[in-house]
């Protein structure tokens, strides 16, 4: 529980719309890119989360990054509010490479 809000965590193989969700970490799989999850929840109020991606179509709105040995985070502001987010001013400036 988060300020009486429960968490809960689902694995799915594939997606084919948003599931209802409010945070996702993409992670990929043989049987759907990242690219293709992002594009299923594009413009809807989903916070997406991706790791070491280089392609553009393949970042969420948070990317971790490694950067000289440490983990690092890319924010893209654009991205966030295509799907109707905002990011706070003091998340933006602690992200790496300044924001997109």
């Amino acid at each position: 529980m988060v300020q009486q809000r429960p968490i809960v965590v689902r694995r799915y193989r594939t997606i084919t719309a948003n599931p209802g969700c409010q945070l996702m970490y993409v992670a990929g799989s043989a049987d759907q890119s990242v690219a293709s999850v992002l594009a299923m929840v594009r413009g809807q109020p989903v916070l997406t989360v991706t790791d070491g991606q280089t392609d553009r179509k393949a970042r969420g709105i948070i990317n971790f990054v490694l950067a000289q040995g440490r983990v690092r985070f890319q924010i893209s502001a654009r991205a966030a509010a295509a799907n109707g987010l905002a990011i706070s001013s003091k998340l933006l400036s602690l992200a790496f490479g300044g924001r997109s």
